[in-house]
């Protein structure tokens, strides 16, 4: 994984792993009201089979804590947040 991530979501899609989104540093702000400030729109795969890892399609904006699920075939992304707003967009990775 090239970008260190927490709060990132994760779904197994086509049997690879896909590590969505996350803060990607822990701040002052984050240590005492628990608010992000560094989340990622990125999305990292990870292929078990052979043990490496790829860049995946960019979120259309950055947020941590979100749920993913695999809809049909299709990885939908729901909620999460961001340094401005809580429920920070649903998104549809293809």
């Amino acid at each position: 994984m090239q970008t260190p991530r927490v709060l990132a979501g994760s779904v197994v899609f086509k049997d690879k792993i896909y590590i969505v989104g996350g803060n990607s540093a822990l701040s002052d702000k984050w240590r005492k009201e628990y608010l992000p400030e560094y989340c990622v729109n990125s999305v990292e795969i990870f292929n078990p089979n052979d043990n490496t890892w790829s860049q995946g399609p960019s979120l259309s904006n950055a947020l941590c804590g979100a749920g993913e699920v695999k809809y049909g075939h299709t990885i939908l992304v729901v909620g999460g947040e961001d340094d401005r707003s809580w429920m920070a967009g649903i998104c549809w990775l293809r």
